[in-house]
């Protein structure tokens, strides 16, 4: 076993996980904010079952030991249903209802699992022990049958932190082995803790689900809602041509009733199932002692949007999920995001032409299809990518002509540079598209880097500055746009935390984040190895930690700094037209501040 520590950033795992900081989120203050600053992984080797020793170590089943059962049971089709609730007729009538519908497409013995949650739950939800109690009965009264039912608790504390937890939710019943899913309106959600609002869009748990790797063997089924027919004196599905004979009993409801020792209508749940819950008078869960569970988009003519959809426009959301923190002064916030309108558009974008700017600059603005048809055309059999936000210095180009050099050593023939400078949103001291794309033009001119294996294309993407999140659109696009190896250096699209004097992410997790997540599997990282100013070699070279005081660290900042202040930098740091064209810029800049 290998032991990896981490840094316990709990403000990230806060706001990726509910997409929100707001106080008051559950789970958080139990698990998160009261643990330790660091956390252990590693992968892990399971010697023994684990034992709870509560009298419900039999419904603990692992996903192998699931597996087996429905191999056992030649089950052709398993079907998923997870709830944090007693089970009432309604819930039956729909996991029923599913079985037919699955054995009317022609499987012949489809098979239930029954998931209830078994970890954390929030504090007015009934306990497990008395689900499982009330669970039994359900099976014993023939709700439910038992032939064709397999019941097994499903580990996980239940964080409602919606379209992210969805996603574990449906990748833990494929390892299961469970091929269909029954998904509810805005699963996982609950209320925003500080304003009288959901926290998450209703919709958008299925539509993450429609659309994220990894879960295309499993087919997600609609949740039909089920109500109270008070004619029909039972639960059935709800008919919307007559809503005044339905009445609708929510979890909070039917825990109410149980509490204050009150019948629900007959017919709503079984009368065992009914006698567990309604026995319970005082309901307080608390979590298992020292378990901690971690998971760890110009010319508006030239698109058409096929099918409109209209999302509302969750800032504090959007902000939390892509920063990993809900601190005031991230790049690109104020802009885009706090000062856009509530709502949002989308749908699949029909392209009719290509978008021109008309700044000197669409030349560079290839398409994807565009960029593999370059490829092509230069017979290309390796594409290594390269994107920066800076003017390209010598050590830039170091790192490049290394990595081919590297490439043809492992059998390439003709391995192809893009170098895909930023084209959006970057930070106000950062270097304008225009002259760094004059400058590029320089490193091209004066042999720096070679035009006949360079092609260089400008990225449409604004910069974030979201580190992890970022780095894997990032990749992503690379793939898209032909590429099959990708540089990346330590701290990908990262940056400085806005109100604190640390990084915002630990500077090795974009690299770790790219080598797990689901469809960049045919991209190879490549490690952006470091290079500086050598004192003695008077130019850029990798560094050689055997003689650090030979070198010269020349960042961003600096080289912007220089430029500004019309000094000139150590010769053999930057081609002598590059370094012109960011005088001129400066110098331009200084002219219309005096104007």
């Amino acid at each position: 076993m290998c032991i990896e520590i981490y840094k316990h950033n709990k403000e990230e795992r806060i706001a990726r996980t509910w997409g929100t900081t707001a106080e008051g989120l559950p789970y958080v203050k139990e698990a998160i904010e009261d643990a330790g600053n660091w956390l252990i992984g590693g992968d892990l080797e399971v010697i023994e079952p684990i034992k709870y020793n509560d009298g419900l170590d039999r419904y603990r089943l692992s996903p192998a030991q699931l597996r087996e059962e429905f191999s056992r049971r030649n089950a052709d089709a398993v079907f998923a249903f997870q709830l944090r609730n007693p089970v009432h007729n309604g819930h039956a009538l729909l996991m029923t209802d599913t079985r037919r519908r699955l054995l009317e497409m022609g499987y012949r013995n489809p098979i239930l699992l029954l998931h209830p949650l078994g970890g954390f739950t929030k504090a007015d939800d009934v306990p497990l022990t008395w689900r499982m109690k009330q669970h039994e009965k359900v099976l014993e009264e023939g709700v439910l049958d038992p032939e064709t039912t397999v019941v097994a608790i499903f580990p996980s504390p239940m964080h409602y932190a919606g379209p992210t937890e969805v996603q574990w939710h449906a990748k833990s019943r494929i390892n299961a082995g469970a091929n269909f899913y029954i998904v509810g309106r805005d699963p996982a959600g609950m209320k925003h803790p500080k304003e009288d609002r959901d926290l998450y869009d209703p919709d958008h748990g299925k539509k993450v689900l429609s659309m994220a790797p990894g879960l295309e063997k499993l087919n997600i089924l609609p949740f039909k809602v089920a109500a109270y027919d008070t004619k029909k004196r039972k639960m059935d599905f709800f008919d919307p041509s007559r809503p005044q004979d339905y009445l609708f009993i929510s979890g909070t409801k039917m825990r109410s009733l149980a509490q204050n020792r009150e019948d629900p209508p007959d017919g709503f749940m079984c009368p065992g199932g009914w006698k567990i819950v309604n026995s319970i008078s005082i309901c307080v869960q608390q979590a298992p002692c020292g378990v901690n569970n971690t998971f760890d988009l110009c010319e508006t003519n030239s698109i058409y949007i096929a099918c409109i959809e209209i999302y509302k426009h969750n800032k504090e959301e959007r902000i939390a999920r892509t920063w990993g923190t809900t601190a005031e002064g991230l790049p690109y916030v104020k802009e885009a995001i706090e000062d856009a309108g509530n709502w949002l558009i989308g749908g699949d974008l029909e392209v009719i032409e290509p978008i021109k700017y008309n700044d000197g600059l669409d030349r560079y603005r290839l398409s994807p299809a565009q960029l593999r048809e370059e490829f092509s055309r230069r017979n290309a059999d390796a594409v290594f990518a390269f994107q920066l936000r800076n003017p390209v210095h010598n050590g830039h180009a170091l790192l490049m002509t290394d990595t081919r050099r590297h490439l043809l050593e492992m059998g390439y023939r003709n391995p192809i540079l893009l170098l895909h400078p930023l084209g959006g949103f970057t930070k106000a001291d950062d270097v304008p598209l225009t002259w760094r794309m004059k400058q590029h033009e320089k490193v091209l001119e004066e042999g720096v880097l070679d035009p006949e294996t360079t092609v260089v294309a400008i990225f449409p993407s604004p910069m974030h500055y979201a580190g992890p999140t970022e780095v894997q659109w990032h990749a992503k696009s690379r793939i898209n746009a032909g590429a099959n190896f990708y540089i990346v250096g330590r701290d990908p699209a990262g940056m400085k935390h806005p109100k604190e004097d640390r990084d915002l992410y630990d500077p090795d997790h974009g690299k770790k984040v790219l080598s797990m997540a689901p469809g960049l599997e045919k991209l190879n990282i490549l490690p952006f190895k470091v290079a500086a100013y050598d004192t003695k070699k008077r130019k850029m070279d990798f560094f050689d930690p055997s003689r650090p005081q030979d070198y010269l660290f020349i960042s961003g900042t600096k080289m912007r700094s220089l430029a500004q202040n019309r000094e000139d930098p150590p010769d053999g740091f930057m081609c002598p037209g590059g370094w012109k064209v960011l005088v001129e810029y400066y110098e331009t800049l200084l002219e219309a501040v005096s104007n």
